[in-house]
């Protein structure tokens, strides 16, 4: 009893913790719970789980069920015994306690099981348009990030880039939903994880570009080829050039971009498009059924299109 008082008196001084936490009268045989509940008075409650993240289950003297495991888009894990686990916004401790619950409630009497966050994925947005350096931004999600410094960090808007007139497309649940803003408005906006950022150029300075190079055609490479953006689950997110005029098949477009992760949803790839009224369209296609029948001419990709590729449900 000296012995166990003696421990707990250290590891209550090295953790920083008053003794009434780490020893309870009435509760003599509860040292474990005592130590476990004192560890978690002072855990890092930043290390929640979010998608993206790689979580490290292991269950003890169970290794067939224990391994590491992605977290989706929604939040879950996909176990093989458990199925869909919701881990989204909880701790390594609250996750275990859970998953624990769940074994003993129909598989295993007394499990022991123990989580660790085995690798943190960065949030990132991604910044095309008239900007200097188009390109993908990670950024830590605890600290997040602004509209004006993601565009800051490509370099800043190019030389016929309108600043008043900047696309912001994010997905909202199966949606793709997109608000204009404005740099010199004055207002922080706060992007989220997956957000696609478009900077649009000055519609005077386009056609003064074209004039400049009709006038100057002997000396100045004809521009034959236009940018769309591709992003979700595919293993190349950004930029891929397709001819101007006639566009590229969604299946080119799929294959450039390094092809479909394991955890894409074929049949339900958005494609968003500005109509010449201004307005934008979203197409649902089903790029899983042209794959299987062979489908040479299913959907063409034009310049200004933005793919979006979800991930599985399943």
């Amino acid at each position: 009893m000296i012995r166990q008082w003696l421990v707990v008196a250290v590891l209550g001084f090295v953790l920083g913790v008053p003794p009434g936490v780490l020893s309870q009268e009435g509760e003599p045989g509860n040292f474990g719970g005592q130590i476990a509940r004192a560890m978690g008075a002072v855990k890092d409650s930043s290390r929640t789980f979010r998608p993206g993240d790689a979580l490290d289950l292991n269950v003890l003297q169970e290794s067939s069920i224990s391994g590491v495991f992605r977290v989706g888009a929604s939040g879950t894990i996909n176990h093989p015994l458990l199925g869909k686990i919701a881990v989204g916004g909880l701790s390594e401790e609250e996750v275990s306690i859970q998953i624990e619950r769940l074994l003993e409630s129909d598989y295993i009497r007394d499990a022991n099981v123990m989580v660790a966050l085995a690798e943190r994925r960065e949030s990132s947005v991604f910044v095309y348009g008239a900007v200097r350096s188009p390109r993908g931004v990670d950024f830590d999600a605890e600290e997040g990030i602004t509209l004006g410094r993601a565009v800051g960090l490509v370099g800043g808007p190019s030389d016929n880039a309108d600043t008043s007139k900047i696309e912001l497309q994010r997905l909202i649940g199966s949606e793709l939903k997109t608000e204009n803003y404005s740099l010199t408005a004055g207002r922080e906006v706060e992007l989220q994880d997956g957000d696609v950022v478009i900077v649009n150029s000055k519609p005077e300075r386009v056609a003064e570009s074209i004039r400049r190079s009709t006038e100057t055609a002997a000396t100045v490479a004809q521009v034959t080829t236009g940018r769309v953006i591709v992003s979700g689950q595919v293993k190349r997110e950004g930029i891929v050039e397709v001819p101007l005029a006639e566009g590229l098949e969604i299946l080119e477009v799929i294959a450039m971009s390094g092809g479909f992760t394991r955890l894409a949803r074929p049949a339900k790839v958005r494609v968003r498009r500005k109509m010449p009224d201004g307005n934008h369209r979203t197409f649902d296609v089903d790029v899983d059924a042209m794959r299987k029948g062979g489908e040479v001419s299913g959907f063409r990709v034009m310049v200004g299109d933005t793919i979006f590729v979800p991930e599985s449900i399943f």
